[in-house]
Parts: structure tokens; C-alpha cells; sequence
């Protein structure tokens, strides 16, 4: 998503330095190592986090991919807030592609939502941007609440996402805990 929105790796590291402390403070993050090499990770807070002030805009070309996020977002949102403060919200599920294959995601989807449950959450979700991170919160017990399909989404009258081939949709995918 972030190639086709055009944002740039030094806008997506920018970013990724000013919320990343904020994310990995939380109890619910994990990584995943291969000796000293970080070869997964599993980034997670509050559904009710929000991201330090500034950090939406280190990258202008952001927008559309929050616009979409937003989009799936919204009738989950529109809960009361004592429920959503219950809910984990996995933000990011990334694992090396020579480590793939391997069922190290499950393995921090599943440590993840443990200790979720020790926090007492009751519930999580995630916005599975791919078939890849679909697959396993489907095998980790995810049914999939709503969906934006790329192709039809429309960010300030262009389908800045209809370029992404390799995936047809974006999901909000849900669990009980």
C-alpha cells in the first residue's frame, strides 16, 4: 500500500521512528529473532491508541492509506467506547521472506493475543492488508468482519490503490479473545 500511495522510504521510516516507540511500549508487541536478526514482528496497542502528535504528518502520502484504513474502520468504531478500550488492534504483522513458511506470524498472532488476554482484552482486530496476513489471522481463529476491495477505493477522485495486483482487498479481521 504505501508504494502505491507513493510514499517514500524515508517518509515510511520517518514515520515508522516517530510512532514505533509509542508501539513498542506496549506490553502486546513481540519480535520474532534469529540470533541477533529481527526476522518477524507483531505490533500491537489499544484499539483506542493514538499516535504521538506530528507523526501524521512526516509523510504526506500517508493520507490515502489512512483514508482507507478509515474507511474499513468505521463501523467498528462507531462501538461504545468501553468495548473498543477492551480491544487489541494489531496494527502490523510482518515476517522476512526467507523466514516465511515457517508458522512464525502464527506464532506471534498467538503469543500476542495471550497476553492480550493477560491484559484483559477480550477481543482484538486487524486491518490485513494481504493475502499472506489473511491466511494466518483466518488460521489463528479471525473471521473477517468487512472488506475494502483496492481497486474500488477512491481517495480524493483517484484509485490511488488500483495498481496492487497482488492483492484483491483489505480486511477487518476480528476475534474474541
Amino acid at each position: 500500500m504505501a508504494v502505491a500511495a507513493g510514499q517514500t522510504h524515508d517518509e515510511l521510516e520517518s514515520m515508522l521512528l516517530a510512532i514505533g516507540p509509542s508501539i513498542l511500549d506496549q506490553p502486546h508487541s513481540f519480535g520474532a529473532w534469529d540470533g541477533a536478526e529481527l526476522i518477524g514482528a507483531v505490533l500491537s496497542t489499544a484499539f483506542t491508541w493514538m499516535p504521538p502528535d506530528g507523526a501524521g504528518g512526516l509523510s504526506p502520502n500517508y493520507r490515502p492509506i489512512g483514508a482507507i484504513i478509515g474507511a474499513l474502520e468505521t463501523g467498528f468504531e462507531a462501538q461504545p467506547q468501553d468495548k473498543l478500550q477492551t480491544c487489541l488492534h494489531i496494527h502490523m504483522l510482518a515476517v522476512s521472506r526467507g523466514f516465511r513458511g515457517h508458522r512464525i506470524a502464527e506464532h506471534l498472532v498467538n503469543t500476542c493475543i495471550e497476553s492480550a488476554a493477560t491484559h484483559g482484552f477480550q477481543e482484538v482486530v486487524s486491518d490485513a492488508t494481504n493475502p499472506a496476513s489473511q491466511q494466518v489471522f483466518t488460521k489463528t481463529g479471525f473471521a473477517r468482519l468487512t472488506e475494502q476491495r483496492f481497486a474500488d477505493f477512491d481517495f480524493e477522485g483517484r484509485r490511488c490503490f488500483s495498481e496492487i495486483e497482488t492483492a484483491p482487498d483489505i480486511a477487518l479481521m476480528w476475534r474474541a479473545i
